[in-house]
């Protein structure tokens, strides 16, 4: 009876081995774009006719990437700091002096609107200089304002750099303006860390960066009204009814919702727009959630990998075969 017992333990064993602690699961991202040049000062400005929001099929992704949190990682690590991490992208040895002058400054200039100003005894800022080819390119979708990365290589650099990162910043070297914001469709809990947006280097990548960061540090959408035809992903800037927004101002229009309202102009508008704050209530509000869970007190986290679906299954077998 014995050496059935072992037989039987060392066949599940093999099979254990042979099963992927994670399963996969195919990823398709929520992209919005920047807004067009020339609507940059102008809220009324109608923008070109291109859809603004774009959904890319990323294809298969180990899911063991974004929820197994490991010393080694230090993707999303729970320290109560919130660490954000700006990488080169496009920058040779010799322009790295450029890229951090220039990425400081972007830092800088976000880290001190509000709300991320609140958080600044919780936050750090790393500057990056990656040299490895992040394969980001404007005119991605066929939109040419589109700054796109391959978000493979941008998670695999920031985690190979052994420093911590909550959110992601990734500054390519063009003078075209250009840019993105990845949303995590209100799934901060496993989003946050991994999506990310990019900026352009150019004259206004200060101000394009705060907005891009409006959508991928707080899941929201743009404010200006796009043409007929795009998508409309739901957030707490952009919303069927005026009972839904804080504040007093409830304004007709925003992203690809002609019917849907936004709140008081924001830099989720024009980036160059005169307003009170960069982000209206609503927004804001949204910000302060990811912010107040990113910079909660710290606590234990299992450096183990989280067990897959066939390990509830298996292990207890084991053990009453023991």
């Amino acid at each position: 009876m014995n050496h059935i017992k072992a037989v039987i333990f060392f066949v599940v064993i093999i099979f254990i081995a042979a099963t992927p602690l994670q399963a996969e699961e195919t990823i398709v991202r929520v992209y919005n774009v920047p807004m067009a040049e020339e609507c940059m000062w102008n809220p009324d400005c109608l923008d070109d006719g291109i859809p603004a929001v774009v959904q890319i099929e990323e294809g298969i992704k180990e899911t063991a990437l974004r929820l197994q949190v490991t010393e080694e990682s230090r993707m999303g690590y729970n320290d109560g700091l919130f660490s954000f991490m700006i990488i080169a992208s496009g920058f040779s040895p010799e322009e790295m002096g450029e890229f951090r002058k220039k990425a400081n400054s972007v830092g800088l200039y976000i880290l001190g609107q509000k709300p991320f100003n609140s958080y600044a005894d919780k936050t750090t800022l790393e500057i990056f200089e990656n040299t490895e080819d992040l394969e980001c390119r404007t005119g991605c979708a066929g939109i040419q304002r589109f700054l796109c990365c391959s978000p493979s290589k941008v998670i695999a650099v920031a985690l190979n750099s052994q420093k911590l990162f909550d959110k992601i910043l990734v500054m390519h070297n063009t003078e075209e303006y250009s840019g993105a914001g990845q949303r995590d469709a209100g799934d901060y809990e496993a989003l946050f860390a991994e999506t990310f947006a990019t900026t352009y280097s150019g004259s206004f990548a200060e101000e394009l960066s705060l907005h891009e960061m409006g959508h991928s540090a707080g899941n929201l959408c743009d404010e200006y009204l796009y043409p007929p035809g795009g998508y409309y992903f739901e957030c707490p800037n952009c919303v069927a009814t005026c009972e839904e927004l804080s504040g007093d101002t409830c304004q007709l229009g925003c992203d690809a919702r002609a019917d849907f309202y936004r709140p008081e102009d924001s830099v989720m508008l024009s980036i160059k727009g005169v307003y009170n704050s960069p982000f209206n209530p609503p927004s804001e509000k949204s910000l302060r959630v990811r912010f107040d869970w990113v910079t909660r007190p710290p606590e234990v986290i299992f450096t183990d990998p989280k067990p897959g679906p066939m390990d509830k299954v298996i292990l207890p077998f084991l053990y009453l075969l023991l």
